[in-house]
């Protein structure tokens, strides 16, 4: 069966059929679709952060996949002698860029600031994987983006792992398999990934909740088990009376109005306001119970939240440039502004109101491992041609706040630097401590996401800013 796209839509997705040997089920895209090649790529911004992007490549479509594939068999698959490929995956690498200019993640900061260990090359490249922590303990040496599932399903150790993921669907994608395993194997390598780029983190969200009391404590049982935290705790205040309440404090809520991000074990629901400075109700969930916490701040400490770390950045990134004497491109909206900000505090030093100024770049590259090869050897990867696309993100000085507008879409990459990358991550995974990057970058992407805001948050665009369609590529 080939893999098409599906004339069924579920809750407003794209669905993509033909995923799986022997199965007529379909597997998400996305609001937003676009096929490169042999790849399809999508787009789900149901949530306002972190925005989940999806990509599936059919080895059968790309040339250099079938070359590869012919090559080196000899006898069963995996038996002495045999060099067949074993399995094709996603790798994933990202590089920041503000005003056009290259910036490490630790400059950057927020949630990308972790991913400093991974850094390689003059862009600043780094891996999108797991911390190097997490990577060293489960002994994985070819980082391949599904393998972050091990940071949720403690079955998976690293002897069984490749014939777990060569299953679909997956929390964060599969691995494709050319020999034939049977119903439900993958005919395709996929990824399920966040773009996760806001400046707050869970160790400010955390702050922020010092000294408050929850309003609502309770455990995930029977059929609520089944649910996301935040639609358990959401249902409850719309149908429930509080302590101390006679009536359900959210009755009759417009769902259509409210946003939603996750930061961490947090999801953060901000409810409609005029103002747009209603209250955010904050829902803690944990990774080893159902218990579930709900939080209620005030929108001025939610917006002051989001803008200090915003201006935070910015003020950073400033600094970066000054030291280095780096000049970004030149644009009218770069004089600092004058005057105070929002609640007083200072203001940013750039306004940034004429689009976009800072640019995540991806790179969603399939990689294939033969046998007989040395699992420890990162050069026995072999690279095939992949996809490459960008989240953009725009500072709005009256909000206070850097958001992802816009996904450029993916085009056509046929080469990125790989060695430098996976040998920083073969070295960072081996040093002592490691480093740890927020598991919830990786494990939030399963999430079971509503469609809150009515209103489409994203555009799609190409090269030049202008709006692209969904569909193939041209």
């Amino acid at each position: 069966m080939a893999v098409t796209v599906s004339d069924t839509q579920v809750d407003g997705q794209y669905m993509l059929a033909g995923t799986a040997r022997g199965s007529t089920a379909l597997a998400p895209l996305g609001r937003w679709y676009k096929q490169v090649g042999a790849h399809w790529f999508g787009v789900d911004d149901r949530f306002a952060d972190p925005v989940v992007v999806r990509a599936y490549y059919d080895p059968t479509l790309d040339t250099k996949a079938r070359t590869e594939l012919a090559k080196g068999a000899h006898g069963l698959p995996g038996s002495p002698g045999d060099r067949s490929v074993q399995h094709i995956g996603y790798m994933q690498f990202t590089a920041i860029e503000f005003l056009g200019v290259p910036i490490p993640p630790k400059e950057f900061g927020g949630r990308f600031a972790e991913r400093q260990p991974y850094m390689a090359g003059k862009r600043f490249e780094t891996l999108d994987f797991m911390g190097p922590s997490d990577a060293g303990a489960r002994n994985i040496f070819m980082p391949y983006y599904p393998y972050n599932a091990m940071l949720t399903d403690t079955t998976i150790t690293p002897l069984n792992s490749n014939v777990r993921f060569y299953q679909q669907p997956l929390t964060n994608g599969s691995l494709f398999c050319p020999s034939v395993i049977g119903t439900g194997q993958s005919l395709v390598a996929s990824l399920a990934a966040e773009v996760s780029v806001g400046m707050v983190t869970k160790e400010q969200v955390d702050d922020a909740l010092k000294g408050l009391a929850p309003v609502l404590v309770f455990t995930r049982s029977g059929d609520e088990a089944l649910l996301e935290g935040y639609r358990a705790a959401l249902t409850r205040l719309e149908t429930e009376p509080l302590t101390g309440q006679t009536t359900a404090w959210l009755a009759g809520l417009d769902e259509s109005k409210v946003t939603a991000q996750v930061i961490g074990d947090y999801v953060l629901l901000g409810l409609p306001d005029p103002e747009d400075l209603g209250d955010t109700v904050v829902v803690r969930t944990f990774p080893t119970s159902t218990d579930v916490e709900v939080y209620v701040i005030s929108g001025y400490d939610a917006a002051d939240l989001d803008a200090e770390a915003a201006r935070d950045t910015l003020w950073r990134l400033k600094s970066y440039l000054l030291d280095n004497n780096l000049t970004p491109a030149s644009r009218r909206d770069l004089d600092p502004p004058t005057g105070r900000g929002a609640s007083g505090l200072n203001r940013a030093p750039y306004l940034l109101n004429a689009g976009p100024a800072i640019e995540i770049k991806y790179w969603s590259m399939p990689v294939s491992l033969r046998y007989g090869r040395h699992s420890r050897d990162l050069s026995t990867g072999t690279m095939l041609p992949g996809i490459q696309w960008s989240a953009l993100l725009d500072y709005d000085e009256d909000t206070g706040l850097i958001t992802v507008s816009a996904i450029r879409e993916p085009v056509a990459a046929d080469a990125f630097p790989l060695l430098p990358v996976l040998n920083r991550y073969n070295e960072a995974r081996q040093e002592l401590g490691g480093g740890s990057i927020d598991t919830s970058n990786f494990t939030k992407a399963a999430m079971k996401r509503e469609q809150f805001t009515t209103a489409a948050r994203l555009r799609f665009v190409d090269k030049d800013g202008r709006d692209v369609a969904a569909g193939q590529d041209d």
